[in-house]
């Protein structure tokens, strides 16, 4: 199975971007989970923390952190801080999503 990528943008969606990762991580593929912008605050819900659990990589957007007047230190353990193009060039070869 090819990894996935999914991009979660709109944070009202957060159900369904989780639900995509945790089933790729069920059948045993990889899976990125990337929260930009205004999806940044959705790192303290706890589906987040389940998908942390399964073994989704959380990654959250630097510029987003900043706009929500969060900090790095703020998020829970195991969720990472990266921008969308660092992103995009590491995971080329990733099935992508946009939620």
């Amino acid at each position: 199975m090819s990894p996935l990528a999914v991009i979660l943008a709109d944070p009202a969606r957060v159900g369904l971007a989780v639900e995509l990762v945790m089933a790729t991580a069920a059948l045993g593929g990889e899976a990125l989970l990337y929260l930009h912008a205004a999806a940044v605050p959705s790192a303290h819900d706890p589906l987040i923390g389940e998908a942390l659990a399964a073994g989704v990589r959380v990654v959250v957007c630097q510029t987003g952190l900043a706009d929500a007047g969060l900090a790095f230190a703020d998020l829970s353990e195991g969720v990472e801080a990266g921008g969308l193009v660092s992103l995009l060039a590491e995971t080329g070869a990733y099935r992508l999503a946009v939620v």
